[in-house]
């Protein structure tokens, strides 16, 4: 696998014996979190302090050509991967600190592999992305109730989650399947090398379609109607439940991490969320690029029943986030893609005012950043103002915040503020055009 390191990130690294002394990096008082954020195709990573600061020049990016979540995978090709990202995580941060305390991950969702009893994947892992399990969709829907579903499981039947993906392996993939002791996702998988456990977090469970949102806990009926065992699915970690390394090679491989605990991953959407403030129904959060959505996370119990255009999730046990998210082809900034893109974007914006009115739309991506233009022109056809968040890696801060909070070094994600950048208002001329243009279609 050829891997290599983000030029983006290496140009930010300053000269490192200006930053600070020896005896800065062996004495850092506060608690140190290494934060990771395992997205589609590249696995990001970053130093925080107590106060939430960033530490300059800790941030590593490593990109694959290969390791791609979004569609069909080497499950173990995917954990090498990731380890080999946490092995230069952790040797950029021996320039800065002597230890690290805690980890926090954020990981993509949805993904989806099976294993043996050995613990040895036996299946592909199968991304978000793979459209495969269409076919299952229409035959889930004859068999289970699927407004029903949505209002526990927070998910419609989507080929993206696991009823599908299960349902289609289990009738076209008979012999796989059947191999199949347990059902995990990347990030479990990733747990069970590390920490030799079959735990995941409420949060990654709640991106399967599998997971009943109001009870915190597997969905009885939908697990019983695919013929899917309770058994065969990762414990969900209950309240406070951290990991250490206990492997030796682990332990070897990185030494700062001796003794760091590890909390149960977020979703990447989740923490996204976190990472640029919006987590109050007052914000909802616009993501940009190969995956394109709006999401809105607050605390509280999820809505007992939810517009068809969306899905709940949740951050924890406290948090839902509710939004969608779709596979976006476009070159942002070109006109016509730009508008395609608002388009949709427009429907979502819709069914999200159904539950968070008047929402502001917070954007944190590059493509957006980076093209006032395209800004505008999403501003117009929402009919929302659009602010830019000048938060560099949004899922590395909130997952990195996330685990301040369980420490106590903040007193709630709630109370953290978050900068912010440019205001693009809505031109309200141009957006009755862009909505009689909607109409049409």
């Amino acid at each position: 696998m050829s891997a290599v390191l983000d030029e983006v990130t290496l140009e930010r690294v300053p000269d490192i014996a200006a930053l600070l002394d020896e005896s800065v990096r062996l004495e850092r008082p506060e608690p140190v979190v290494l934060a990771l954020d395992i997205g589609i195709d590249r696995v990001a990573g970053a130093l925080f302090d107590g106060r939430d600061n960033e530490i300059a020049g800790s941030h590593v990016s490593l990109s694959d050509e290969f390791a791609d979540l979004a569609d069909e995978s080497d499950a173990n090709a995917q954990i090498e991967f990731i380890m080999r990202a946490i092995d230069v995580a952790t040797a950029r941060a021996e320039s800065f600190v002597s230890r690290i305390d805690y980890v926090a991950v954020s990981c993509v969702w949805r993904s989806l592999l099976g294993i043996d009893d050995q613990g040895r994947a036996v299946t592909p892992l199968l991304g978000w992305a793979d459209t495969r399990a269409t076919t299952a969709v229409a035959e889930l829907r004859k068999t289970f109730d699927e407004d029903n579903t949505h209002a526990r499981t927070g998910a419609r039947f989507h080929p993206s989650y696991w009823p599908a993906k299960l349902f289609w392996l289990k009738n076209e993939r008979t012999t796989v399947f059947d191999r199949a002791r347990w059902w995990l996702s990347v990030c479990d998988y990733l747990f069970l090398q590390l920490f030799g456990i079959d735990t995941t977090s409420v949060s990654m469970a709640s991106g399967t379609g599998l997971f009943n949102q109001q009870e915190c806990d597997w969905d009885q009926e939908l697990c019983e109607g695919l013929g899917v065992s309770i058994s065969n699915l990762p414990d969900v970690a209950q309240p406070g439940e951290t990991f250490s390394l206990s492997f030796v090679d682990h332990v070897a491989r990185w030494p700062l991490l001796e003794g760091a605990t590890w909390f149960p991953a977020i979703g990447d959407r989740a923490a996204h969320n976190i990472g640029v403030g919006c987590v109050t129904p007052e914000y909802a959060a616009l993501t940009i690029g190969s995956s394109t959505g709006i999401h809105v996370l607050f605390s509280g119990a999820p809505p007992a029943t939810l517009p068809s255009e969306l899905f709940s999730h949740r951050a924890d046990r406290d948090r839902v986030v509710i939004g969608d998210q779709f596979i976006d082809e476009g070159t942002l900034g070109q006109r016509e893609s730009t508008e395609v893109t608002g388009y949709r974007l427009a429907a979502l914006a819709g069914a999200l005012d159904k539950l968070a009115p008047n929402a502001t739309i917070v954007a944190a991506d590059e493509p957006l950043v980076s093209s006032p233009a395209a800004a505008q022109m999403l501003a117009d056809i929402l009919g929302k103002p659009i602010e830019l968040s000048s938060v560099a890696d949004a899922s590395l801060r909130g997952a990195a915040l996330l685990a301040l909070e369980a420490i106590g070094k903040i007193d709630s994600i709630e109370t953290v503020e978050s900068p912010r950048g440019e205001v693009y208002e809505p031109d309200f001329a141009r957006h009755a055009i862009y909505a009689r243009t909607i109409e049409q279609q």
